[in-house]
């Protein structure tokens, strides 16, 4: 299990915001479900002015970032005097340095993103946006762009039964289909 530590003595917002992010007390730990059986655990202890946020290590892209989008909420709104994230550790950066839930957040995500999309270069994927499918066939190049948080396809190029086709669009899901061609 990770963790993040948060100190603060900002008690009547620290109880606010857990009660309206979606967490339920049980024994004396509040619980919010990422999906089944996946919870992030929150245990606030008065006597150290901490809270401790504890989620497992093995979570999706998705599920990290959820938990990294309710920690960041929490700092916004509650008077935080330290945070201690040494325990969230998450993974490495493209340098090697290290990556945590919340330090070096939006550069994890940027090279776990490309790396996941170089990846399927050569594999047959999905392309869709907004739910909707657009194609399928192998994914030869793709072009993109990182905002503050995201990576953002823009534009890709499949091999399809009709030939080089290119998509462009907003913001593409390139998905691969796991498929063998």
């Amino acid at each position: 299990m990770l963790e993040v530590k948060i100190t603060s003595t900002d008690y009547v917002n620290i109880e606010n915001f857990l009660n309206q992010s979606q967490f339920r007390l049980q024994n004396g730990i509040y619980k919010r479900s990422l999906e089944e059986k996946i919870d992030l655990m929150v245990q606030f202890n008065k006597q150290e002015k901490a809270v401790y946020f504890t989620f497992p290590g093995d979570l999706s892209l998705d599920h990290f970032d959820l938990v990294h989008e309710t920690i960041q909420s929490f700092i916004m709104e509650v008077k935080v005097d330290k945070i201690d994230e040494a325990n969230a550790f998450i993974g490495y950066l493209s340098d090697g340095s290290h990556a945590y839930i919340l330090s070096g957040w939006k550069e994890w995500v940027h090279f776990i993103s490309g790396a996941k999309h170089n990846s399927m270069e050569g594999q047959k994927v999905e392309v869709s946006e907004n739910d909707n499918k657009i194609a399928e066939g192998i994914l030869l190049d793709y072009d993109y762009v990182l905002d503050k948080k995201n990576f953002i396809v823009k534009k890709c190029t499949l091999l399809t039964l009709f030939g080089e086709k290119e998509y462009t669009g907003h913001h593409l899901i390139i998905r691969a289909t796991g498929e063998f061609v």
